[in-house]
């Protein structure tokens, strides 16, 4: 997969935390490390039919990443939540009223909150239904974008280099930059790009469906964007705006000082965390 698609893709799994989804990827050989042999059972539901679970084989990428190989022979990624096995609460993550951390810190707006589970917060509305669909984030722009060949985090070839990538590669099936223009994020110099997307990965029925994005992003060591997703409406694309509007004057970005910094501590962290896992085995009992 390309470094740059893998990046964005893992980095909106965690944004969205992400709706326990399946997605596809290139097609590759298998990796060293499978996990477990395939058994099935068969139940009998009321409908009558007989249904078989069986047992699937997960492998872990040199990343970390767990996948598995499909009939076709094509790799696909998987993705799973802790508190699916009633581990770990996500609700414990939620922020209220303001962020502060690592330097970044911004006022929440009412009747919204924030969720840093992965590092970076994502602003979700309390008790909307489709709260998974309309958000936004602000994180440094290195975890989903690459610089172009001059170094610059901000350029409109950024953003198209990314999406015809993913273009290319079939993570998405159409873009279109509908506006672009100078802003601020903060009280720092800014790109604006707004986006219409389309792929059929959005939605369960593998139809394909539009959503909107806005992107503001700052340049230098310490680039940092504000990306805004919604419903491809203007109802859906105001709301999101809005609540980001209400908080844009609060925002203030961390130095790329603070940004190294913190970039060291999760280093160090992930390395206590392999060290205390070490030896266990890994044990993946996914139903297909």
């Amino acid at each position: 997969m390309n470094k740059r698609i893998k990046k964005a893709a893992a980095a909106l799994c965690a944004f969205t935390l992400s709706v326990a989804c399946i997605t596809g990827c290139a097609k590759s050989e298998k990796d060293d490390s499978s996990v477990k042999d395939k058994n099935s059972s068969t139940e009998q539901k009321n409908t009558g039919k007989e249904i078989t679970d069986s047992k699937l084989d997960i492998y872990i990428d040199k990343d970390g990443a767990a996948y598995y190989i499909d009939s076709d022979g094509t790799k696909m990624m998987l993705y799973a939540s802790m508190y699916e096995n009633g581990e770990e609460d996500p609700t414990e993550n939620y922020i209220y009223d303001h962020y502060d951390s690592n330097g970044l810190s911004f006022d929440i707006p009412e009747n919204w909150y924030a969720d840093d589970s992965y590092g970076s917060p994502t602003l979700f509305m309390q008790g909307e239904e489709d709260n998974l669909d309309e958000y936004f984030s602000i994180v440094p722009t290195n975890y989903v974008l690459e610089p172009d060949d001059k170094g610059c985090y901000n350029s409109e070839k950024v953003i198209k280099d990314y999406y015809e990538d993913g273009v290319s590669e079939g993570y998405y099936l159409s873009y279109e930059i509908t506006e672009k223009g100078d802003t601020k994020l903060g009280t720092v110099d800014a790109k604006y790009y707004i986006l219409r997307v389309s792929s059929d990965s959005f939605s369960e029925s593998g139809e394909e469906e539009f959503i909107r994005i806005k992107y503001i992003i700052t340049d230098g060591d310490n680039s940092h964007a504000a990306i805004l997703t919604s419903f491809d409406t203007d109802e859906s694309f105001n709301k999101v705006s809005s609540a980001y509007e209400e908080i844009a004057d609060s925002i203030k970005l961390p130095t790329a000082e603070q940004m190294a910094a913190a970039e060291e501590e999760s280093d160090e962290y992930l390395l206590e965390d392999d060290d205390d896992e070490a030896g266990e085995e890994v044990d993946f009992n996914v139903l297909q």
